[in-house]
């Protein structure tokens, strides 16, 4: 099978979904339930964690990814 970028994401969004389903989490695939579709760019100037290189630097990520964990309700 072959597929682009946007078909990868797809197929492991959908896998992820069906984990979710399969614990019994209730989930809302029209974006208002536990999970929602963002786009990376824009959430993370929301969420004011924007930073240069996080996708090709290891410690940049690991530092969103802590602030990320830090701040957000458990």
């Amino acid at each position: 099978m072959s597929t682009d970028l946007v078909g990868v994401a797809a197929m492991r969004c959908a896998s992820l979904l069906d984990s979710l389903a399969v614990r019994g989490m209730p989930v809302d695939r029209s974006g208002s339930g536990l999970v929602m579709e963002v786009y990376p760019a824009a959430a993370l100037r929301e969420w004011q964690l924007s930073r240069k290189a996080y996708k090709v630097d290891a410690v940049v990520l690991d530092t969103m990814v802590t602030e990320l964990r830090t701040t957000l309700p458990a």
